[in-house]
């Protein structure tokens, strides 16, 4: 008996074991940082996405994903706009990771799915460092600039669509959009992603 259920209990591990698989994506996003007394600042960065699929099906699975950006933004400004504008001021970092759980349908679900389209739609939380232009009121009722970064951090949901372009196996464009509302500094942060997935 006790043979029977070892033997149960590896072939379960075995099953769940080769139904996960790592799969990445990678490409380039474009973010818009809006804050609460600040402008919005756009920023691009270059995309590496990973994901671990938990379970998989024929047309579906469900994985947990770290989609990491890493950009800047630079700051065209002369030197007559500010007499102290310095070049650290003038590039920017951005760097955003979030977790997300995502339930994906279709194309590239899985690296056995080799549907057309797919897509897929997900929600988690994310850690971002992003470029802001602080605007207070100065001497005289003049607007005070400052360049700057600020970190934020909050929920996230992100959706986005997969088309499959090879004959045989996966390889795939993915477009994503994504949107986070932090409870740190008030901060939305919207971005759009293209990825060549694999």
């Amino acid at each position: 008996m006790k043979k029977a259920v070892l033997l149960l209990l590896s072939c379960c591990t075995y099953s769940i074991a080769s139904s996960q698989h790592l799969m990445y994506a990678i490409g380039s996003s474009y973010f818009i940082d809006h804050a609460n007394h600040s402008k919005g600042i756009t920023s691009s960065s270059i995309a590496f996405s990973p994901r671990y699929n938990i379970t998989e099906h024929d047309y579906y699975s469900l994985s947990v994903g770290l989609p990491i950006n890493i950009g800047a933004v630079i700051d065209l400004r002369s030197s007559e706009d500010s007499y102290d504008y310095n070049y650290t001021d003038k590039i920017r970092m951005l760097i955003d990771v979030p977790v997300i759980l995502n339930f994906n349908l279709g194309a590239i679900s899985s690296a056995e799915n080799t549907q057309k389209v797919g897509g897929f739609v997900g929600a988690g939380m994310a850690y971002h460092l992003g470029p802001v232009t602080k605007i207070r009121k100065g001497q005289n009722g003049i607007d005070d600039y400052n360049p700057t970064t600020q970190g934020s951090a909050g929920p996230v949901i992100n959706a986005g669509i997969r088309l499959n372009i090879r004959q045989a196996g996966i390889n795939g464009l993915e477009i994503k959009g994504t949107y986070m509302k932090s409870y740190i500094n008030q901060t939305d942060v919207y971005s759009i992603q293209l990825l060549y997935a694999m």
